[in-house]
């Protein structure tokens, strides 16, 4: 019963932070301050690997995910995309 009343309290400071989380983007929307990611500006494929090019060269010479990430100045979960964008263009 306690971790029932836990687990809603939870999921209704949640809905409160998401709710406070929108009206502060109203309000910076309205000043003109916040304007997100412009549309159209995700890199492609071949510009994601052409820009962490260390990155694949290290990986092609054999090296695993955590060393070619530290390697490369990149994290974990960024070496790993360059792995599978290696194997998908192969």
């Amino acid at each position: 019963m306690i971790a029932s009343v836990l687990g809603n309290e939870a999921e209704m400071e949640r809905n409160n932070m998401l709710e406070r989380q929108k009206a502060g983007i109203e309000i910076a929307k309205a000043k003109g301050v916040y304007t997100g990611r412009l549309y159209g500006s995700r890199m492609t494929d071949e510009e994601f690997l052409k820009k962490y090019k260390k990155v694949e060269v290290e990986l092609r010479n054999g090296e695993s995910l955590r060393r070619a990430a530290k390697l490369g100045c990149c994290s974990l979960g960024v070496a790993q995309k360059i792995k599978r964008l290696m194997i998908e263009v192969n």
